[in-house]
């Protein structure tokens, strides 16, 4: 009898470390996909830090210093994204969505963004005259076809999504 309660206790003791286990690699799991946008935030690299700084300082609303990449699929690129809030204290989001893609014939191609780009959709509050930048993580997808896909950076008043600023990012795949 002793020893089948003994056997019965080291099952349990199984059991809880297995479902201990299995629970840290769905909170790993989870923290990769949901904490992706604010780690790539620190990416920013001190030249793209600069040249935001300069295209904000001279009154763009919305401002990417690089906006055409030559990428092969699997590749990724942290794109740096500012916004100068010229009017009184608001809260703004942006929204990355496709707008075109062509091959090298200019034959139309269909995409969908959603498996290309990663950002912090959170909205923000931005000062008057105050500047807010961040990173968007675009990553070709293995299966894309080649040729330029063409993105909108669309920066919206939040909550009433009517636009402020515009603006576009070029992807051309090999």
């Amino acid at each position: 009898m002793k020893k089948k309660g003994f056997e019965l206790s080291i099952s349990v003791i199984v059991t809880i470390i297995i479902a201990i286990v299995l629970l840290g690699l769905g909170v790993l799991l989870l923290n990769k996909f949901i904490g992706g946008a604010q780690e790539i935030k620190t990416e920013l690299d001190e030249e793209t830090d600069q040249q935001l700084s300069l295209l904000l300082e001279a009154g763009e609303k919305a401002a990417i210093p690089f906006n055409s990449f030559d990428l092969r699929r699997g590749d990724s690129v942290v794109v740096g994204f500012g916004i100068l809030n010229i009017e009184e204290t608001r809260s703004f989001n942006f929204v990355v969505d496709e707008s075109s893609a062509y091959d090298s014939e200019n034959n139309a191609l269909p995409f969908e963004a959603d498996g290309w780009v990663r950002y912090d959709k959170d909205s923000v509050e931005i000062k008057s005259r105050e500047t807010f930048k961040t990173a968007i993580l675009l990553t070709v997808p293995d299966n894309a076809t080649s040729g330029t896909y063409i993105f909108n950076v669309e920066v919206k008043y939040f909550p009433s999504q009517a636009q402020y600023a515009l603006k576009k990012l070029y992807v051309n795949v090999r």
